[in-house]
């Protein structure tokens, strides 16, 4: 299962801001909160057994609220802890008690469901033997919930921590959203994400990262006025590249059209036969130099640099042009590796690199880049100074309000050649709408993901064509914007 997001905003909080908030003293009504949510989500009955799996001291008070709420609605709990525990739940729970406790290694037996109490809420790495129960724990087919987070999980960066995480149906948090549940790892674990026990104490909410939504998104959609023409709206140009990657660079300036620039231009080298009747609406042009490019752009073009490019001579040529040019710039592709090689803080440029190409502008590896997406995010914007667009599962934004806005659609499907060239135009067509650089981003990356959400629903095996996506933006209506 996957997360679900809302219409509505939310905040998304570290763990740091959500110690300041949360009171040991509200276990119990977080514990009732829960049960009710059991009692409108699944049909147990009286007598039915509850699990719940107790592995660390930080969790026992809300496990045994929970129990003894789960009590009085008629269930029965097995409540599974390590032996060092044991003692905390045996002072509570007598033997004719309907809370029974489990050794951690005993098997599980018949259960209607079990509630994920392992580790910390904190980001602490298990010993062998709690991992190896959370191995053994995934494996049973009874449907799970995770309280706050998904045992071996971190909250903050949606990174496993470490070989081992529990994959749950639900995670239930109290106060907010934990910032990693959209993120990295996250998606494959978190289950359903919800909130059950919200807070009204939103003067103590300092947050530095927030989710895309729909209603949000429908307020950035650019609306043209009547009297507005081409001419009302900035020209991008799509610098493309060498012949056996032109589709790239083709791909880009058609999203760039489609999502709204009033005309949208593709460079190429002298001696490439572009297929004019497959786009009639592009304005072609041929150089025969890569040093011309600073010559012909007009000071107010968006240019699109990266897709298709190459690292050959054309390629360089460009490179040493637009280090001339004061434009806004969206960067992508091989545009992000002469980048890193030659530097730069570029405040009016947005780069959208992957993890493997974040790694790259970092002088670290794709790992690093997972381990903590949210670092890596800032890292990139303070050594570029651009609005950074970081893809992958749970693709951030994060531009000059130093906000880092997640988007909660998309899907592993979307991992075919192109996808980020569609991105890429779309980004540069908003901005030439007249969004500002963060704005359009956030626009793009959401009408990219939401477009390919809906076409996995028509695709056969779940995998969606960078093409598929262009003509569902285009044509297949169900973006609701």
């Amino acid at each position: 299962m996957m997360n679900e997001a809302k219409n509505e905003s939310f905040a998304l909080i570290d763990l740091k801001t959500w110690d300041a908030l949360y009171q040991h003293s509200q276990n119990k009504a977080f514990a009732k909160a829960v049960c009710q949510f059991i009692q409108h989500t699944f049909s147990l009955a009286t007598g039915d057994t509850i699990v719940i799996c107790c592995g660390h001291s930080s969790r026992c008070e809300v496990a045994i609220d929970l129990a003894k709420q789960a009590n009085t609605l008629g269930w029965k709990v097995e409540l599974y802890t390590p032996k060092f525990l044991a003692k905390q739940f045996a002072d509570v729970f007598t033997s004719n008690s309907h809370t029974k406790i489990f050794d951690m290694l005993q098997t599980v037996g018949n259960a209607s469901l079990l509630i994920d109490l392992v580790g910390s809420i904190h980001p602490k790495a298990a010993s062998l033997r709690i991992e190896k129960w959370v191995k053994t724990l995934c494996e049973l087919t009874v449907p799970k919930i995770a309280l706050e987070v998904p045992s071996g999980l971190n909250a903050n960066t949606g990174a496993k921590i470490g070989s081992w995480a529990m994959n749950v149906d639900y995670t239930l948090s109290s106060f907010y959203q934990k910032q990693g549940f959209w993120t990295a790892d996250a998606k494959v674990f978190v289950g359903k994400s919800l909130i059950i026990f919200p807070s009204d104490n939103n003067e103590a909410v300092t947050t530095q990262s927030a989710l895309m939504h729909a209603e949000q998104i429908k307020l950035l959609a650019p609306r043209r006025k009547a009297f507005e023409h081409k001419g009302s709206f900035k020209r991008v140009v799509v610098v493309a590249g060498g012949a056996q990657m032109f589709g790239a660079g083709l791909l880009a300036a058609k999203a760039a059209l489609i999502a709204g620039a009033g005309l949208v231009e593709l460079v190429y080298p002298e001696g490439l036969c572009p297929e004019y009747g497959e786009f009639p609406e592009l304005i072609w042009h041929a150089l025969s130099s890569g040093f011309q490019l600073a010559q012909w752009i007009r000071p107010d073009d968006i240019l699109v640099v990266g897709p298709g490019l190459g690292e050959g001579k054309w390629a360089l040529e460009i490179w040493d042009s637009i280090g001339q040019l004061d434009n806004p710039i969206v960067v992508d592709a091989s545009g992000l590796h002469h980048l890193a090689a030659n530097g730069g803080q570029h405040p009016n440029w947005i780069i959208t690199p992957h993890p493997g190409e974040a790694g790259i502008l970092l002088g670290c590896g794709n790992h690093e880049v997972q381990q903590d997406r949210f670092l890596a995010i800032h890292k990139l914007h303070q050594q570029y100074q651009a609005t950074v667009v970081l893809k992958g599962s749970g693709t951030m934004v994060l531009g000059s309000n130093q906000e880092i806005q997640i988007c909660p659609l998309g899907h592993p499907g979307m991992a075919t050649p192109g996808m980020g060239d569609i991105l890429t135009g779309l980004i540069a067509g908003a901005w030439a709408q007249g969004l500002t650089a963060s704005d359009a981003c956030v626009f793009a990356v959401w009408l990219h993901a939401n477009a390919a959400d809906i076409a996995k629903q028509k695709s056969m095996n779940e995998i969606v064509l960078a093409s598929q996506v262009l003509f569902q933006i285009q044509y297949g209506g169900g973006t609701d914007l």
